[in-house]
């Protein structure tokens, strides 16, 4: 999989007016949801225009909780150390480590608990105990403050 490019996503952000005139920053993904607690947020589906993104079809989710088994920050790295949590519509998810400074998602609706969404062959299920994501291959990951599994 080629590498997710996201420290020039704040060049490409887009902002739309809303219906309460509100601008919503829209991001790299055609969905942004986060949970209710706000420490999961994930982008679904890369939108049109942004072909260096792979896999096209998939989620991706970043956690703000502390990661299990994280990669040590490269000395030429000087800014965030972030992991993000990649599924593609088939086949198995994987963790991304990369230096970056900003997000790619956008202003995210909080997808509230026993709620899911879906997507473009994924959906995601946000419950108490964090947030859990599939794709049609059966594959996924679920995430929490405590563990983040991947199957």
């Amino acid at each position: 999989m080629k590498s997710i490019i996201f420290s020039l996503t704040a060049a490409l952000l887009t902002t739309t007016a809303w219906a309460d005139s509100t601008p919503k920053v829209q991001g790299l993904y055609q969905q942004n949801f986060t949970s209710p607690s706000g420490n999961i947020i994930c982008g679904g589906d890369v939108r049109a225009g942004f072909s260096a993104i792979e896999p096209q079809e998939g989620v991706f989710c970043f956690i703000h909780s502390e990661i299990q088994n994280a990669q040590p920050k490269p000395r030429d790295c000087e800014l965030d150390w972030q992991a993000t949590f990649v599924l593609p519509a088939k086949g198995k998810p994987e963790v991304v480590w990369e230096c970056a400074g900003d997000t790619p998602y956008g202003t995210p609706q909080t997808l509230p608990y026993g709620n899911s969404i879906k997507g473009k062959g994924w959906e995601c299920s946000s419950n108490m105990s964090g947030m859990l994501c599939t794709n049609q291959s059966g594959n996924g990951f679920k995430l929490n403050r405590q563990e983040q599994t991947l199957f």
